[in-house]
């Protein structure tokens, strides 16, 4: 995410664009590309190039005569350089059902034995993901034991790691109280300094849900087994296969929760709209092989270099393009639903002294999306005081 306005001017040198333009076609002779994987190559580049029309920005200094001609962006989610203004408006929409309660982040992570049926089979494989984790949650939060409430949250669906290998995985941010549909009555989670629910246990669950699932899915002709995945055609090895993910640990990992509600917004404010790899990450594209940087999480979050050869980096991008339509961020609990914002006003009437209490909190979150939004405004070049503003577009021919 752009955190000042020198990050902003300072354009990146190479683009994922330009690794497209330069061997799009050589890649498509040798391998064979699907409809919505060849709109989303096309869009990329075309992203702020005249094929897209351009539109005349102005500096909002009266006094300042300065224009521009700037080309219209495509606006394709997976696009490097269009989620910005996305940004903006999911965190504004936040900041709006923000309580002031301990916010918890959990993640859920897929196994690697599932890579291959997951890649032939994202949009099902993902589905199952996303109910089997909320499912977990949600049990455990109805639980008297733990808290006996509905729980609002969301789940963000990243399928990457720094080195853009296939890694799927699920963000949960959940807020720490529950609410008594019944008696429209809150209560607040008992274990508000130390985790949300026991871990192992979410993992099982979870385990259970997913592989109850994926035999569902099985049974009714659901999955795509081309090539290698043939095997499971047979029921005697698909029932192995889901015997052994069954016995298989299941990585989940909860975090003790957020300093406070600024933390929420920062955190979401820089996690909701990432693409797999920025265009700032690039270091080199020549002689068939691209250079980018990413963070080592396994020595202390290093910065070092990898270099791939480009049908590699191409097709490692390609693992993280989601199936068209797929909704990679979904509400849970209270806050889904046409009734979330009554469910909202319960919650925030039932916390009101807490709620006047945290209003310097509130403002300051407000402080750090003004910043944001700052970020993203660029300065009038001319007279320096002024930002450029939209007047209007023009459609290319």
């Amino acid at each position: 995410m752009i955190t000042d306005q020198a990050e902003y001017n300072n354009h990146p040198q190479y683009e994922v664009a330009d690794i497209f333009n330069l061997y799009w076609d050589e890649y498509k002779k040798n391998h064979k590309i699907s409809f919505h994987i060849q709109k989303i190559v096309n869009n990329i580049r075309r992203c702020r190039t005249s094929q897209l029309g351009y539109h005349k920005i102005s500096c909002s200094n009266q006094d300042c005569t300065h224009e521009e001609i700037s080309h219209n962006s495509c606006r394709d989610r997976h696009c490097p350089k269009c989620q910005g203004s996305k940004q903006i408006a999911w965190v504004n929409n936040r900041l709006k059902k923000l309580l002031p309660v301990p916010y918890f982040h959990t993640i859920f992570t897929m196994p690697h034995t599932l890579k291959d049926l997951a890649l032939f089979n994202q949009r099902i494989i993902y589905e199952i993901f996303f109910y089997a984790t909320s499912y977990a949650l949600n049990k455990f939060a109805l639980d008297e034991k733990f808290l006996g409430g509905q729980i609002g949250f969301f789940g963000i669906l990243h399928t990457w790691g720094q080195n853009l290998g296939y890694h799927v995985h699920i963000h949960y941010i959940v807020a720490g109280c529950g609410l008594m549909k019944h008696q429209n009555k809150v209560k607040r989670l008992p274990y508000q300094e130390k985790f949300l629910f026991p871990v192992e246990a979410m993992s099982m669950k979870t385990r259970e849900q997913f592989v109850k699932r994926l035999k569902k899915a099985y049974d009714n002709g659901e999955l795509h087994l081309p090539g290698k995945l043939e095997r499971f055609s047979e029921i005697d090895v698909f029932e192995g296969f889901c015997d052994a993910l069954g016995r298989e640990a299941w990585y989940c990992y909860a975090k003790p929760p957020f300093s406070g509600p600024d933390k929420v917004v920062e955190y979401i404010g820089r996690y909701t709209h990432r693409v797999a790899i920025s265009n700032n990450r690039i270091q080199s594209i020549d002689n068939h092989q691209i250079k980018f940087t990413y963070k080592d999480y396994k020595d202390n979050y290093k910065i070092k270099d990898m270099t791939l050869p480009v049908n590699t980096f191409i097709q490692r991008l390609f693992y993280h393009c989601l199936p068209y339509g797929f909704r990679k961020i979904r509400h849970y609990g209270f806050l889904s639903g046409s009734n979330h914002n009554e469910n909202i006003k319960i919650l925030r009437s039932s916390f009101e002294d807490l709620y006047n209490l945290n209003k310097e909190i509130i403002q300051s979150i407000k402080d750090w999306l003004e910043r944001f939004q700052g970020c993203l405004d660029r300065i009038c070049p001319i007279c320096k005081t002024g930002t450029l503003l939209f007047e209007f577009s023009f459609n290319s021919s």
